[in-house]
């Protein structure tokens, strides 16, 4: 079967020329903008309430004397902004309104099971992972009932993103077949391309960045979605090789590796709460492990993911002092000291959202020399963490400030780079099928026959894959390609 690219869809390639090219909106009314607006502040807003059970843990600190009121502010605005992090994120992934297109390569991804299942697993485990956290605040707080619910009610975002991510981890495509993985390796080969000129666009002069910004102008008056497709693909696909040097590689490795060590670390302080904690509630031993496994599980991605980041983050800012160049993102670059001054502020506030961690230990680890070895290394893991959610969320303020209050050339720098990010998310979300499609679709430019050149894709087999799978869809459904 010889297929004609004209009697199919890319919804890859609409979505780019729709959304990103014309800028044509999602289609959403202002009640329901309006809805998801008050959605998220009160979000927000309901998660510092998970928060005031762990002022009176902060305020055991006695030894600290006048320093503990410090570590409960830091705590408490850390532990924030990362429970408003991920209620956020998590919003942003299952509540924001879609395109069309968006619509159509999402809900490919996932089956409708795949995704009851997910959520459902990340409730489960989240929710029970809590338990523990829950008692704590009870008893900490002189058996108050209020702070458990409290814990329950605002305080299950974190672990519940990470589980989330952990599920979607799993489900994820690739397939055994020996072509699927070869499509898998094109999305790699694709994100890694846009990622590298997200980070190439925001090192640019202000000068070279005007010129990317007329140069897609001139992009949009164009008259066919084809002829404005033939056009970018060029500017988003060409990249230069990046050169890392062997301190560079190194770095990265070491830091990464400190990255894992406290999280591994802090995870073992928790688990050892967790089983205490268990134990405490059942008199089982059994109870106690099963609740020291679900509360590593709850949040062992996500922070696995987030404390190796900050850590390599940490050495390349480093690296880059060190050797004169410097590598601000487009906010610093916009808002030099405003940017400054916020970040400052939030790592300073990370640095002293350890005082729950050291107080717990204090009270469940009898082994001193391994309580004071937790206390230090689990507290390092909590600063990691809790700068990855303040740097996170400045970021965000600020864009959201610049976009508007900035000016119209600075507002338009931006919105390149949120393109750029929104198109990173479809590759990553898309199903193997859509992107056989845009192979198909584009397979005459040059940048695309060097991706399937290097995934060792050849036009015979894309063309068998399209055709049988297009017929697998035909079988269920009206053929909509």
């Amino acid at each position: 079967m010889s297929l004609n690219t004209t009697t199919y869809k890319s919804f890859i390639s609409e979505f780019i020329d729709k959304r990103l090219i014309i800028e044509e909106k999602e289609e959403t009314t202002l009640h329901n903008s309006w809805i998801q607006k008050i959605s998220k502040i009160g979000g927000i807003t309901i998660s510092a309430l998970g928060k005031i059970p762990f002022i009176s843990i902060n305020l055991k600190l006695n030894y600290f004397k006048g320093f503990k009121y410090a570590l409960t502010a830091g705590n408490v605005i850390g532990f924030w902004a990362l429970g408003s992090w991920s209620f956020i994120k998590i919003f942003d992934n299952t509540l924001t309104t879609l395109s069309y297109e968006e619509r159509k390569i999402f809900n490919n991804r996932l089956s409708k099971i795949k995704k009851i299942i997910s959520i459902s697993v990340a409730f489960l485990i989240s929710g029970t992972s809590q338990s523990v956290i829950a008692y704590l605040a009870y008893v900490y707080n002189n058996k108050n009932i209020l702070m458990p619910i409290a814990i329950f009610l605002s305080d299950t975002s974190f672990p519940f993103y990470s589980t989330l991510l952990s599920m979607e981890k799993i489900f994820e495509n690739p397939s055994n077949s020996t072509f699927e993985k070869k499509l898998y390796k094109v999305k790699k080969i694709l994100i890694n391309k846009l990622e590298l000129n997200k980070k190439t666009f925001i090192n640019l002069t202000v000068n070279e960045k005007k010129y990317i910004l007329n140069h897609f102008s001139k992009i949009k008056l164009m008259e066919t979605d084809s002829q404005r497709l033939n056009k970018l693909l060029p500017l988003l696909l060409d990249t230069k090789t990046e050169t890392i040097t062997k301190t560079q590689k190194i770095g990265n490795l070491i830091f990464g590796f400190k990255g894992l060590f406290y999280t591994i670390n802090h995870l073992t302080l928790l688990a050892i709460v967790a089983f205490y904690g268990g134990k405490t509630l059942t008199s089982e031993n059994i109870a106690g492990i099963i609740f020291a496994v679900l509360t590593v599980l709850s949040t062992f991605y996500l922070e696995f993911q987030s404390n190796i980041q900050t850590s390599q983050n940490l050495f390349h800012t480093i690296y880059n002092f060190c050797s004169h160049k410097q590598t601000p993102s487009l906010i610093q670059q916009m808002r030099p000291k405003t940017t400054f001054s916020l970040k400052f502020l939030g790592i300073l506030i990370a640095a002293l959202s350890w005082g729950p961690t050291v107080q717990v230990s204090k009270d469940y680890i009898q082994q001193k020399e391994l309580r004071t070895y937790l206390q230090i290394t689990g507290s390092l893991g909590v600063v990691f963490l809790i700068s990855t959610a303040m740097l996170a969320m400045i970021d965000e303020i600020l864009h959201k400030s610049m976009s508007i209050l900035g000016s119209k050339e600075e507002k338009s720098i931006l919105q390149i780079e949120e393109k750029l990010k929104r198109l990173i998310n479809i590759f990553n979300k898309s199903s193997l099928l859509e992107v056989a499609k845009f192979l198909k679709l584009y397979e005459n430019q040059k940048n695309i026959q060097d991706i399937k050149k290097q995934a060792e894709i050849n036009d015979y087999d894309l063309e068998e894959y399209l055709s049988k799978s297009l017929e697998q869809l035909s079988e269920t459904a009206p053929l909509i390609v």
